[in-house]
């Protein structure tokens, strides 16, 4: 459901909502703001709570790219990797041919972001068999906070110079992530145990470059184009 629409004066710039609740085929109403001559979509709620996300979100529309930006209750009920990478696919053509791999990637980094930066739920409830039912239990309440589940993630998508760039930023207490994105040992040594880590893993594997910044609340992928694109 959409209340009040506010279309920025800059065209470019994505519809900013003062309501955004998802309830069955919220996917379709994010298709809709992620359509021609769209560029994204933002929530009230959730640009008042991170300001500082707002530069970030700035920067991407400046570059003719994508912004979501949406409370972690909102995101974590939409197919979001899935919908702006087939939004994307048809503005860049191109893309089709990387298209699963980025939006493995991108999926793994929007449900690390909600998992841990924004609903905080102590991963260590999936280390046993047992842990599963309380860490689903964990995701239901904490969505149902009205603290935890206001709490903003910021999706980017843009055309940069050597291929597609995403990032997703939380506002989390972030991780020990890798400082160099050319090492083998790209995983947090807290992490290697056999039910963590694997999300982590994904994206390096599907994606040609993934750098976390900020203290690991944003991370950045990036998918080089074709061949035929380059140079």
């Amino acid at each position: 459901m959409i209340e009040s629409t506010h279309r920025p004066t800059d065209r470019n710039a994505p519809e900013i909502l003062t309501r955004f609740e998802v309830r069955n085929g919220g996917d379709g109403l994010l298709q809709r703001v992620l359509a021609p001559p769209n560029f994204g979509v933002m929530t009230i709620e959730a640009t008042e709570s991170a300001p500082e996300l707002m530069e970030t979100a700035r920067r991407a529309t400046e570059q003719g790219g994508y912004v979501v930006l949406l409370t972690a209750a909102s995101a974590w009920r939409l197919d979001l990797a899935n919908t702006l990478i087939e939004a994307a696919v048809r503005r860049w053509p191109d893309l089709l041919e990387r298209r699963d791999r980025l939006r493995l990637a991108l999926h793994e980094a929007v449900v690390n972001a909600l998992l841990h930066g924004c609903l905080r739920v102590p991963p260590h409830l999936r280390d046993t068999p047992e842990g599963w039912l309380k860490h689903s239990q964990e995701i239901e309440a904490a969505l149902a906070d009205p603290e935890r589940g206001s709490r903003p993630v910021l999706v980017t998508l843009v055309a940069g110079s050597d291929g597609w760039v995403a990032q997703v930023v939380d506002q989390g207490p972030g991780f020990a992530a890798p400082r160099d994105p050319t090492s083998d040992a790209v995983i947090p040594a807290a992490l290697h145990v056999p039910t963590r880590g694997r999300g982590l893993a994904m994206m390096r594997a599907a994606c040609d470059r993934v750098v976390w910044l900020d203290g690991g609340r944003r991370v950045e992928l990036t998918m080089p184009y074709p061949p035929e694109r380059e140079g």
